[in-house]
C-alpha cells in the first residue's frame, strides 16, 4: 500500500495543472497568487484565478514583511498581498459563476515549495477555511506542487495526484543484461560514458542483484568503480571527521512542530559510529568525476550545486564513499542537543551563511565557525542530499537501529522523492534548522541543493574506511 494512504489527497485534473504552471512560469519572475476553485457542491477544484495587483510594497504592508527578517528587506518582490477591489471582483466573478474558493496557491521563487511561518500566518490570518497549494519555481525548469492542509492546531502535507496524467515510468534502460553492461561503459579516464547518472546507478543495481556475479564483478567493482578505494583515501578521507555512535532523539515533540511538517513523533534512534566531510562537495572535488563541471579558480571551493540526487550518490560511490542517512546527518548537525540549531539563534550567522547574512549568494565552504563536531556549513549554505526516500510518516514506525528509508516502490505511481538537509544561502532561519526536512524528486536539481561524503569507519582502531 502506498505511504500516503493514510493521509488526505489532494485530486488535481491533468488539465488544471498544466493550465496553473503555464500561468506562474509565463509570469515568473513576478510571484503569482491566486484560488483554485470549484463548482459548488464539489470538493475537488476545475479551475484557478490568478491575481494582478500587489500591493505587498505599499506603506500599509511593506514594514510587516520587512520585520520578518533581512530576506524581506532583500526580496521586494517576496510576499503577495491582493487589492481590496480585485479581491471584490474576483468575488463577484466567481459568484455569478456559481464557483467557490476551496485552496490558495502562490508561488516561490527562491525557495522550495515548504510551508513556511509567514505562510502559515497570513493563510491563518486571511483564509482559515481553506487548503494551500505552493508552487516552488526554485528551478523554474522543474517546478514542484504541494499542497497544505492548514489549521489552528498546525500543518500536514497532502498527498497529489492526477488521475489522468501518466504515471512516471521507471527508464527502461539498463533492465537487460546487455543494456546495463552498455550503460556502464568507460571512458578512456575511467568515468561513466553516459551521462544520466540515474541510468548508470539502474545498471549498477541491475548487475548487483544477478544470480551471476561475474558481470557485477568485471563491469562494477573491476570497471566502474575501480580505484575508488585510492580516490577516497587521497580526495575524502583528509577531511572526514568521526562521529561516535549511541542513542539520541530523532525529530521533534508534536507539542512543537507548529507549521513543520513530517518531523514526528520524536523517536529514539541509535547509529553505529560514521565518517562525515567536514565540508559539503566543492566544485573541485566534483569536477574530479565530471570535468565539464570544472570552474575557474575563484569558484573552485564553492560548493557543487544543480546535481541531482542521482548525481551526487553516483558521485559518492565512484569516490568510494556514500551519501549519508538522513538519521545520521540529524545526529551529526545538532550533536543529539533537543535545541534547534547547533547554537542559539541569535548565534546562527557565526555558523551558517543563510537569508540573514549570505546576500543570495553561495559562499566558500568552511567560512563560517564549525558545529561542536567540526563540521561547518550544516545549517545553510547549500541544502544537502540524504541517501534516504522521504517518507512522511518514516518516524512513526522507523527501526530504532540505524534507520534508514528505502524499498520497493511496486505499485506506486512514482518514486518517492529522497530528502535534503540543513538549508541554504537563501534560506529562512527556520529552514536551517537541525531537524527540518526537506524532500525534492531524484532527478530534481537547484542552485542552492548540494551535498556531502559520509563513509563508515573500518573496524581496526576506528580508522578509516569505504562504504
Amino acid at each position: 500500500m502506498p505511504d500516503h494512504a493514510d493521509r488526505d489527497t489532494v485530486v488535481l485534473p491533468a488539465t488544471l495543472i498544466r493550465d496553473l504552471l503555464d500561468f506562474v512560469t509565463d509570469r515568473y519572475p513576478t510571484k503569482s497568487f491566486g484560488y483554485l476553485v470549484a463548482p459548488r457542491g464539489q470538493s475537488q477544484p476545475t479551475e484557478f484565478v490568478g491575481f494582478e495587483d500587489n500591493i505587498r510594497n505599499t506603506d500599509q504592508w511593506r514594514a510587516d514583511f520587512e520585520s520578518r527578517g533581512r530576506y524581506f528587506v532583500d526580496h521586494s518582490d517576496a510576499g503577495f498581498v491582493a487589492t481590496e477591489e480585485e479581491s471584490w471582483r474576483v468575488q463577484k466573478q466567481l459568484m455569478e459563476r456559481d464557483l467557490y474558493e476551496v485552496a490558495m496557491f502562490h508561488t516561490h521563487r527562491r525557495h522550495p515549495g515548504n510551508f513556511s511561518e509567514i505562510d502559515y500566518d497570513l493563510h491563518i490570518s486571511r483564509v482559515p477555511g481553506l487548503w494551500h497549494v505552493i508552487i516552488s519555481l526554485r528551478n523554474p525548469r522543474q517546478p514542484q506542487i504541494r499542497a497544505f492542509a492548514v489549521s489552528g492546531e498546525g500543518v500536514r502535507e497532502m498527498h497529489v495526484v492526477s488521475p489522468h496524467q501518466p504515471h512516471e515510468v521507471e527508464r527502461a534502460q539498463g533492465r537487460s543484461l546487455d543494456a546495463a553492461v552498455a550503460a556502464l561503459a568507460l571512458s578512456g579516464d575511467g568515468r561513466p560514458r553516459c551521462r544520466d547518472s540515474a541510468v548508470v546507478l539502474r545498471a549498477v543495481e541491475v548487475l548487483k542483484w544477478l544470480p551471476d556475479r561475474g558481470p557485477y564483478e568485471e563491469h562494477v567493482v573491476s570497471g566502474l568503480f575501480l580505484g575508488a578505494g585510492e580516490r577516497f583515501d587521497e580526495f575524502i578521507a583528509p577531511d572526514l571527521v568521526r562521529v561516535d555512535g549511541g542513542a539520541f532523539e530523532m525529530g521533534s515533540d508534536p507539542a512543537s512542530a507548529r507549521h513543520f511538517c513530517g518531523e514526528t513523533p520524536r523517536h529514539q534512534v541509535v547509529l553505529s559510529p560514521l565518517l562525515l566531510s567536514r565540508f559539503a562537495v566543492t566544485n573541485g572535488q566534483y569536477a574530479r568525476f565530471d570535468p565539464a563541471r570544472a570552474t575557474s579558480a575563484a569558484e573552485r571551493d564553492l560548493p557543487v550545486v544543480g546535481v541531482s540526487w542521482h548525481d551526487a550518490a553516483l558521485f559518492a560511490a565512484w569516490m568510494g564513499g556514500r551519501l549519508p542517512t538522513e538519521a545520521e546527518w540529524e545526529r551529526a548537525c545538532g550533536n543529539g542537543s533537543p535545541d534547534q540549531w547547533c547554537c542559539p539563534e541569535p548565534l546562527l550567522p557565526r555558523h551558517a551563511w543563510y537569508s540573514e547574512n549570505a546576500h543570495g549568494e553561495p559562499h566558500v565552504v568552511g567560512t563560517r565557525k564549525p558545529n561542536d563536531l567540526g563540521l561547518h556549513d550544516m545549517h545553510g549554505n547549500v541544502w544537502e542530499w540524504c541517501a534516504d526516500d522521504f517518507r512522511p510518516d518514516f518516524y512513526a514506525r522507523s527501526p530504532r537501529h540505524d534507520p534508514i528509508a528505502t524499498g520497493s516502490t511496486a505499485g506506486t505511481a512514482r518514486a518517492p522523492d529522497k530528502v535534503s538537509r540543513g538549508g541554504s544561502f537563501l534560506s529562512l532561519p527556520e529552514m536551517c534548522r537541525t531537524r527540518f526536512r526537506l524532500h525534492d524528486p531524484a532527478g530534481y536539481s537547484a542552485g542552492d541543493l548540494g551535498f556531502r561524503m559520509a563513509g563508515t569507519p573500518r573496524p581496526d582502531n576506528g580508522g578509516r574506511s569505504r562504504d
